[in-house]
């Protein structure tokens, strides 16, 4: 998508008084500088282990807010299948169903619209 489709989408998706068509989303953004940090700790935080992190304080934020999460894809960073399991571990006691796969964004339209929110929140 070029940048002025994600514009359009994200407002799209953003401004529906709709009830049918209304959502929700959470960011977690990783700053540069969070980011430089914490890979030049004298024990390494790596960009992989901060994307999972933060992917947890999101549902763990979407949980608190007593919003219940039946499935969450999510678009892999590092092997899907340890992350799906790390996922798995930190929510078992949740029911929640973890479908984790590489180009998640091409495949399910919630990921699609993820990446969208997310990408035109970082350019603004």
């Amino acid at each position: 998508l070029t940048h002025q489709e994600r514009e359009r989408l994200f407002d799209e998706m953003t401004s529906s008084s709709d009830k049918e068509t209304t959502f929700g989303f959470v960011l977690r953004v990783l700053h540069a500088s969070e980011i430089s940090r914490n890979m030049l700790r004298k024990d390494p935080y790596n960009l992989n282990l901060m994307s999972h992190d933060a992917a947890i304080e999101m549902i763990e934020a979407i949980l608190e807010k007593g919003i219940e999460i039946d499935t969450c894809y999510i678009d892999t960073v590092g092997i899907a299948e340890h992350y799906r399991r790390k996922l798995e571990r930190c929510f078992q006691s949740r029911g929640i169903q973890f479908v984790v796969e590489k180009k998640a964004d091409d495949k399910y339209a919630v990921c699609s619209a993820a990446s969208i929110l997310a990408k035109v929140t970082r350019d603004r």
